[in-house]
């Protein structure tokens, strides 16, 4: 009897160690590599999660709802979030200026993260390059129409809240290239600008995969869940139609 409640219990901790790992674990420092450029590593893993390539980097800092760092290339200033992604362009001269505007951004921003999908020859950090946030007005989504014409396709990424599995947060990718990060009780709208079939995939103690055919004109909404596993949750993403998918949306 003592056994087995030992053994319970001990199952439980390491459940419960890894879910904050999984959650928490991703705490970035500024790491310098042999070709002199920055970059960003894992502190608890020591794994590199955004490749060297910057010639400065700040620290990390909460605007709004987003943790950013202000980083430097070629004498111009920018931020990116905690995958990698520019969402402030750099084109700044100072750090001060990227600041601000990530200030202004994450304070009033409402737009999607537009991301391009990577061709099976393009690099990660080809890819993150192409990254861009562009800035549109609440009234102006409101009264875009979508259309092929648009020359790209909208993912709406969610995850409701929920106690099972709160704790656990994974990262979401279109190949090798990190797309958002999935929290609990969260939402991110993305754009695609490549059409044809893609794979969305994430991987805690198990990879999950959800593979879509992208048209340009297109909204696409994901719901993101951790289903139970063997010691840890595991990713689970659903392709919900339009309807279900506005309503879930946005009531979060």
């Amino acid at each position: 009897m003592k056994t087995s409640l030992f053994k319970k219990i001990t199952i439980v901790a390491i459940a419960l160690y890894f879910s904050v790992i999984l959650s928490y674990g991703q705490e970035l420092e500024a790491l310098r590599c042999l070709n002199g450029k920055y970059g960003f590593k894992d502190k608890n893993t020591g794994s590199v999660v955004i490749p060297c390539k910057y010639d400065e980097t700040g620290d990390w800092q909460i605007y709004g709802s987003k943790k950013l760092a202000t980083v430097k290339l070629n004498d111009k200033w920018g931020c990116i979030n905690e995958t990698g992604v520019t969402v402030v362009p750099i084109e700044y001269l100072s750090r001060t200026d990227a600041e601000k505007m990530a200030q202004e951004k994450m304070e009033d921003s409402t737009s999607p993260i537009s991301v391009v999908a990577p061709n099976n020859d393009q690099s990660i950090q080809q890819a993150q390059q192409n990254v861009l946030a562009e800035e549109i007005t609440e009234e102006r989504k409101d009264t875009t129409i979508m259309s092929a014409e648009k020359g790209y396709a909208l993912l709406h990424i969610y995850r409701k809240g929920s106690m099972a599995g709160a704790a656990i947060s994974y990262n979401l990718r279109i190949e090798e290239l990190v797309i958002c990060r999935v929290n609990n009780k969260w939402k991110e709208s993305i754009k695609i600008d490549k059409e044809g079939k893609i794979v969305l995939w994430a991987h805690t103690e198990a990879r999950e995969e959800l593979p879509i055919t992208i048209e340009f004109g297109k909204e696409y909404y994901i719901r993101c869940k951790v289903k139970f596993g063997v010691v840890i949750g595991r990713p689970s993403m659903e392709l919900v139609d339009e309807e279900t998918g506005k309503t879930e949306f946005a009531s979060i």
